[in-house]
């Protein structure tokens, strides 16, 4: 009898801790879509509430969670407590890196104990892993450039040059077009311009090479045109805006990529609009 009861009572815990960690997810997901429709509609103060509930609920939080709630203070301009929130992600986001690299060194370990096949899976495990690592670095080296430029406003520029040094050192380390890009924007932040133009330039060459080989790459003539603006080249730019204006379905060979080249346009308008401005204002 004592036994049943026994069994009967860590049912029933089982139970209760079940429901209760399924009440505590839900909890969890409504604050975040919360603290999102907050900050779609401005209310930036309302959605760090949320923001601060659920990271009191959440056990494991992502480091994104901290880029975001530091991403709304910096909105506020609260710098400390963004800089506190950065910081959080980038040690989050290298200790996921630091754990990945133990688990990659066992594996490479245990691959080697099982010889040939076990060589190949290993690898291709690894290929996996390392798309997710580099997405991690990058956005830790987006975080140090956003704690530089807190850094800066609070007047910290010891701090600042030092944060956008190894924001420009990771970006460049990254490699992708995009980094490279946003290796240039840091550059600018610094005060370095020279050396963000001549990033943006060769950017500029290697795009229009690019482009020319495939002339129904409109992402990549979007990103050429961006490109071209934060060069300060507003006559190519706009040129090329017009260009992508005057795509239509039967320059895109994907069903799927007409929604997105009709999304682009939408934004390569605005653009356009804000560039003859900025142009208009210059002259």
């Amino acid at each position: 009898m004592v036994v049943f009861v026994i069994i009967i009572a860590i049912i029933a815990i089982i139970i209760v801790v079940k429901v209760s960690s399924k009440r505590n997810k839900e909890k969890l997901s409504g604050y975040y879509k919360s603290a999102a429709e907050h900050e779609r509609n401005g209310n930036y103060d309302q959605a760090i509430n949320d923001y601060n509930k659920a990271l009191q609920l959440d056990s494991d939080p992502n480091y994104t969670r901290y880029k975001e709630r530091g991403d709304l203070y910096r909105k506020t301009g609260n710098y400390d407590q963004a800089i506190a929130d950065y910081n959080q992600a980038i040690s989050s986001a290298k200790n996921y890196i630091e754990k990945q690299d133990n688990q990659y060194e066992k594996a490479r370990k245990a691959a080697a104990e099982l010889g040939k096949d076990g060589w190949g899976n290993f690898y291709y495990d690894r290929s996996k892993e390392n798309r997710s690592i580099t997405e991690y670095k990058r956005n830790i080296a987006e975080c140090l450039s956003l704690r530089g430029e807190m850094n800066d406003k609070n007047g910290n520029k010891t701090q600042a040059m030092a944060d956008y040094d190894e924001a420009i050192k990771s970006f460049k380390n990254l490699g992708t077009d995009e980094d490279l890009i946003s290796c240039a924007d840091v550059n600018i932040k610094k005060g370095n311009k020279e050396q963000a133009l001549e990033i943006y330039n060769k950017l500029i060459w290697e795009f229009n090479k690019d482009f020319k080989e495939d002339t129904t790459d409109f992402l990549k003539l979007y990103s050429l045109c961006q490109i071209c603006v934060k060069a300060g080249d507003y006559d190519k730019a706009i040129a090329n805006l017009e260009t992508l204006l005057k795509f239509n379905q039967d320059n895109v060979q994907d069903y799927d990529d007409v929604k997105v080249l009709k999304d682009t346009q939408a934004k390569a308008r605005e653009e356009l609009d804000a560039v003859k401005k900025m142009t208009a204002a210059s002259s």
